[in-house]
């Protein structure tokens, strides 16, 4: 005869296991009924649901028919491989900016000729590497009192000199321009390399001979401490020819490229 049942409660599930029937007990929340194949006896097993607990939650197989959770990473960062036998992880981006400053209101600067910062920001260590790249955009107008009218643009890093931006328009008034600058780690932190690229504009002729430049009194690349690990500022300084001199920065902008 076959065996009499009993405690059956709501969620349970009857099954044969060859001889009798057989009670299995209601399981988790959100696991689902596995069978076992030929000669063998269903079970609960995660789910996908069961395994995934927040949003952004991705799933993998951390082993042979088996789920695992991979919990959200940082904003912006991408979803890298190891290659077989090993999990996925979160990983940054080394083609998109990791670090990213902006400022796109006026800022004006006149009566001195002491080197005078505009902008000072913070590389927030960690965000550089080996092979990271810092570039940095700026453009504004000009106005100059003076013939000489000889104006530097200043990129620091820590207190080395990177980028020099030289105006170079004479006495004259509304003059536009637009510089670049890119720092370049080049494969170890203690080796820095600029590069600059410039364009301005005098009344209604375009220059770009006079308008910007690198340090052409000091060999490239650059050496230095590009610190990888630590917080290292990165600012914007002016210096005047003329007291009556007034540079204004229209906009600002920096992107760090880790490239580890």
């Amino acid at each position: 005869m076959p065996k009499q049942i009993t405690n059956i409660a709501q969620g349970d599930i009857l099954y044969w296991n060859g001889t009798n029937w057989v009670n299995l007990v209601a399981g988790t929340n959100r696991f689902t009924l596995q069978t076992g194949g030929a000669s063998a006896n269903p079970a609960w097993a995660a789910s996908p649901q069961s395994v995934m607990t927040a949003q952004g939650d991705i799933l993998y197989a951390s082993a042979a028919n088996t789920l695992a959770r991979l919990a959200p990473g940082t904003s912006g960062q991408f979803l890298k491989t190891q290659g077989a036998a090993a999990n996925p992880v979160w990983a940054d981006s080394t083609d998109n900016p990791i670090q990213i400053f902006s400022r796109q209101t006026q800022t004006s600067h006149t009566g001195t000729l002491t080197e005078t910062t505009i902008y000072d920001d913070t590389i927030t260590g960690g965000n550089m590497a080996a092979n990271g790249i810092i570039e940095v955009d700026f453009y504004g107008d000009a106005t100059f009192v003076g013939a000489a009218g000889n104006v530097e643009i200043a990129i620091r890093l820590g207190t080395t000199k990177l980028g020099i931006f030289t105006l170079a328009f004479g006495a004259t008034n509304g003059n536009f321009w637009w510089a670049k600058c890119i720092i370049a780690n080049r494969n170890d932190a203690s080796v820095q390399s600029g590069a600059m690229a410039s364009w301005g504009k005098a009344s209604s002729v375009e220059t770009t001979a006079t308008v910007g430049k690198l340090d052409t009194a000091t060999a490239w690349p650059r050496t230095g401490a590009i610190a990888t690990a630590s917080d290292q500022s990165l600012n914007l300084r002016i210096t005047l020819g003329d007291t009556g001199d007034d540079v204004k920065v229209e906009g600002y902008t920096v992107k760090v490229y880790k490239k580890a």
